[in-house]
């Protein structure tokens, strides 16, 4: 692919995971797929490559990209939540992503809200991810009805006819992540939250539900703002998403300019 370029110029490879990955290249952490962690991936990649390889968490990509094109340009805080399937954290700090201590920060999807709750594929119970996940809204909808349904394009098209066991299915996954936005914002205190969902795309009055919890947080018992500086946008653009990863060269790029 590279050679197909015919002599212009790359300045990297940007590769993004769903999970952690070390200052070194090397996946720290993948839940859904155990046998890459600890795979030095950059080290393997760079055998056959000569060019610069950038990796990073597929969210915090996303988070980047949303920067570099656009949405979140105008803010130093920034939250992007990839509430697709599950829930994937990416924070922003004056610019700057947040990596934590051990590279291994913001994995909000992975905070326990019930440690009596189902097994997650962390290995925990009770993550917010096994409350959100596909598979789980999947379960309750064939749980609550008389319907066989296994991908989510199906139960989008049950909620479009009316079907109120789905819909009680998807409003159940979205107060949970209404939840996870609010003790976001009472933990971070950011200027935006970036949400991705392809739902809420579909159906507005979800996201509706989600911007009420904004709401709330944004105003004291009496009605008063407390959070001037706080919005909450959901992630129209699929180019944002296309981008993702060669945000994390570019990134890395130009930052290398300002140290």
């Amino acid at each position: 692919q590279i050679e197909k370029l015919n002599g212009k110029r790359v300045i990297g490879i940007g590769i993004s995971v769903p999970g952690r990955v070390s200052d070194t290249g090397v996946i720290i952490s993948i839940p859904d797929y155990p046998q890459w962690n600890s795979v030095q991936l950059k080290s393997i990649l760079s055998e056959s490559i000569s060019l610069p390889i950038h990796i990073d968490n597929d969210t915090n990509a996303l988070l980047l990209s949303s920067k570099w094109n656009g949405i979140a340009e105008a803010s130093g805080s920034v939250v992007y939540l990839n509430t697709d399937d599950g829930m994937g954290a990416g924070f922003m700090i004056n610019d700057r992503v947040f990596q934590g201590s051990n590279n291994q920060s913001c994995e909000v999807g992975h905070i326990t809200i019930d440690p009596n709750g189902p097994l997650c594929n962390c290995g925990n119970r009770g993550c917010l991810q096994a409350y959100i996940s596909n598979d789980e809204i999947l379960g309750q909808i064939n749980a609550m009805s008389n319907s066989s349904v296994s991908t989510i394009d199906e139960a989008i098209e049950l909620y479009e006819s009316g079907d109120k066991s789905v819909q009680s299915a998807f409003l159940r996954a979205t107060t949970y992540i209404s939840l996870a936005i609010r003790n976001v914002i009472m933990v971070f205190d950011p200027e935006l939250i970036i949400v991705q969902n392809k739902l809420f795309k579909h159906f507005p009055d979800l996201f509706n539900h989600i911007e009420n919890t904004v709401f709330k947080a944004k105003t004291d018992r009496f009605g008063l703002p407390i959070r001037n500086k706080l919005n909450v946008l959901l992630n129209r653009d699929s180019h944002i998403i296309e981008a993702a990863s060669a945000s994390i060269v570019l990134h890395d790029f130009m930052w290398s300019f300002t140290i």
